[in-house]
């Protein structure tokens, strides 16, 4: 058996041995008679049966060699269900609104408003009285964890949801879900687990923390500070001044640069 992350090309074949069919998948991908097949692979093993098929698995060590590898398979073998000569797989290829309305058409999915409410009704019927369907949810999942999608998949995805609100019954599934990872953040967070892992990560990010030469507001002078974000004053005393010249109050003339304190946490520039 292929491990889940790896390529191959595959055919499958009649019980006699003759190959109808060749692709290029992973993961579970050679097994699945149903999912995204056309209408003549479905009629081949509405057939024969799925239990009587052959199912041939080449590994391949990279995508490419995959595609290429069922390439020469389609050439090889003549009559097969294939629609293309391979080499052009789901893993990227676009769909064009024309080519998705056509697969709409052919599953006889439903077109207008109340259409799909009912189907999504009668779905959610089936979600609460099919506990198969849940089971195979749950073991579909845990095959998908831990498993990143491919990049082209995440901008999809992304470019998809982008500038899409939530409303209704959604948002609120969503506010509640935020609502219980909080509180259990929350939990973690002060957790004996969670106050270790804050230990030690506050040591890590110490190490080789880089100091950034700053300039003071208050007297112009250099110094360095690990915080160069926030690091406004070269010592307590260029601060209190700026805080007495932002009152309004009299401020004196600093006439010699005193050494800003080690207790500080920043340094001189030089020193």
């Amino acid at each position: 058996m292929v491990s889940k992350k790896s390529f191959y090309a595959y055919t499958h074949s009649r019980p006699d041995g003759s190959v109808f069919y060749v692709g290029k998948g992973q993961g579970r991908r050679a097994w699945n008679f149903t999912h995204g097949r056309n209408p003549h692979h479905r009629s081949i093993i509405k057939k024969h049966g799925a239990d009587n098929i052959i199912v041939t698995v080449y590994p391949c060590p990279s995508e490419d060699a995959a595609f290429e590898l069922e390439r020469s398979l389609i050439a090889q073998y003549p009559d097969l269900a294939n629609m293309t000569e391979g080499g052009e797989g789901a893993s990227g290829r676009p769909i064009s609104d024309k080519v998705r309305a056509t697969f709409d058409v052919s599953r006889g999915l439903p077109k207008s408003e109340k259409a799909r409410a009912a189907a999504g009704a009668a779905m959610k019927k089936s979600w609460e009285t099919n506990p198969a369907m849940r089971e195979n949810a749950a073991r579909m999942a845990e095959l998908r964890r831990g498993v990143k999608r491919p990049p082209h998949v995440g901008a999809a995805l992304s470019l998809a949801h982008k500038g899409k609100k939530q409303t209704g019954e959604r948002l609120a599934q969503t506010q509640a879900a935020l609502l219980v990872a909080q509180e259990a953040a929350k939990a973690w967070h002060s957790s004996e687990d969670g106050r270790k892992w804050h230990a030690e990560n506050g040591k890590k990010i110490w190490v080789d923390r880089p100091w950034v030469e700053c300039k003071c507001q208050e007297c112009g002078r250099a110094f360095v500070s690990p915080f160069p974000t926030r690091a406004k004053f070269c010592d307590s005393r260029c601060a209190c001044r700026a805080k007495r010249r932002k009152q309004g109050k009299p401020v004196g003339v600093r006439s010699q640069r005193v050494a800003p304190s080690l207790l500080s946490g920043k340094r001189a520039v030089g020193q």
